[in-house]
């Protein structure tokens, strides 16, 4: 495969943040008023019940996490390492993840993205989140406005399991094709063995090795990335100091003048 189609892979397919936020405007909560209420069909409860419920998630104000991640395919000219401290207040969906290894940060008040020092090809408003998205999917797909499609069974790269699959997505504007995002269940634990994201541009598997617990959730530990015709693996993931109930601090949320602002914004 040409080093562009690997990039562009890499890209559009490893990292789907903008998938996941629809617009600036954040709703005052994003968690079902019920936590005993479920969106979608009856194994996308039991996987959410195996991995803690909703009780901690719907409890929990701000979570951080640690996240390590080394991309093999990157081009010479990028950086392949990427090293983050995130942190994300619950109801707002406002963020700020640092990069030490970079000397680098950035952040979303919901009104505009900023960065500081930021080397990565992917702009940072597709960055902001998107490991919050790969460590928290399963309760994240219970967000308002989910849409769930009939459960079907599968296989993930490098295994022979038959999963419980499960695809979901989002409103998408007018003329656009949704991104789908699945879930791979084991069929008798209803843990999620992985997940992958489909893209107008390309699909990409993520298939978890380890889980770590946040607060009594189960969160992924590590993970791989495959994408492309062949399968290639082009992501390899850590997860560390996975919390449930860190501080936030609103301060963060106030653009330093020497930031840049990503002018793609805080959406799609």
């Amino acid at each position: 495969m040409k080093t562009s189609s690997i990039l562009r892979i890499l890209i559009l397919a490893s990292f789907f943040l903008t998938a996941c936020q629809s617009d600036s405007t954040v709703p005052e909560s994003h968690h079902p008023a019920d936590n005993l209420t479920y969106r979608g069909p009856a194994v996308v409860e039991r996987m959410i019940k195996a991995h803690g419920g909703m009780s901690p998630w719907l409890s929990s104000e701000t979570t951080r996490f640690s996240h390590i991640s080394f991309m093999p395919s990157m081009p010479d000219q990028f950086p392949r390492w990427m090293i983050s401290h995130e942190t994300t207040h619950q109801a707002s969906r406002r963020a700020y993840a640092d990069h030490p290894h970079w000397n680098s940060y950035i952040a979303n008040n919901n009104e505009e993205v900023w960065s500081e020092n930021w080397p990565f090809p992917n702009p940072p408003s597709q960055m902001i989140a998107i490991h919050y998205y790969m460590v928290f999917l399963p309760w994240l797909s219970q967000d308002d406005g989910t849409i769930f499609l009939e459960p079907t069974t599968g296989t993930l790269p490098g295994r022979e399991e038959i999963y419980n699959v499960v695809t979901f997505h989002h409103p998408a504007p007018a003329g656009e094709k949704p991104d789908l995002w699945t879930f791979y269940i084991d069929r008798e634990t209803n843990i999620m063995e992985g997940f992958s994201v489909d893209f107008a541009q390309g699909k990409a598997f993520h298939v978890i090795r380890g889980y770590t617990d946040a607060d009594g959730l189960m969160v992924p530990s590590d993970w791989e990335t495959f994408a492309g015709p062949q399968l290639q693996r082009i992501g390899i993931h850590a997860v560390v100091d996975a919390s449930l109930q860190a501080p936030w601090d609103e301060s963060r949320m106030q653009r330093p003048s020497t930031a840049q602002v990503d002018p793609s914004g805080t959406s799609k």
